[in-house]
């Protein structure tokens, strides 16, 4: 299983924006669970505090974290590879070009035309 490629499937499921709320509910969800008097009458309340505050900190570090980088994604877009073929240092493999070569008999009238 790859799960760099499981990762950048996920990350571009949403926008940066989107992300960037994400982070911020994390956020609060970790404010609640470091906040004691929220826990003071529950009972097991400090083992739910810490648990809360976990796991609003993994939820943090994921949405500010697939933010941050889609935002460099917009500042810095990933070039599209070499055009694929077999000569790729060539001007021929782009496809969009037209390619002017001479023949035989342009090349023997010479400059004379």
């Amino acid at each position: 299983m790859d799960t760099v490629a499981d990762t950048e499937e996920v990350r571009g499921r949403l926008d940066l924006t989107t992300w960037a709320g994400i982070g911020i509910v994390g956020l609060l969800i970790f404010v609640l669970g470091v906040y004691q008097p929220v826990w003071v009458h529950v009972r097991y309340g400090s083992w739910i505090a810490v648990a809360v505050a976990i796991v609003g900190g993994i939820i943090v570090a994921v949405g500010f974290g697939f933010a941050y980088d889609a935002r460099e994604a917009i500042a810095h877009p990933v070039r599209r590879p070499p055009p694929s073929g077999d000569d790729k240092g060539s001007i021929t493999s782009a496809p969009s070009f037209e390619i002017y070569r001479p023949g035989d008999d342009d090349v023997a009238e010479g400059p004379g035309r």
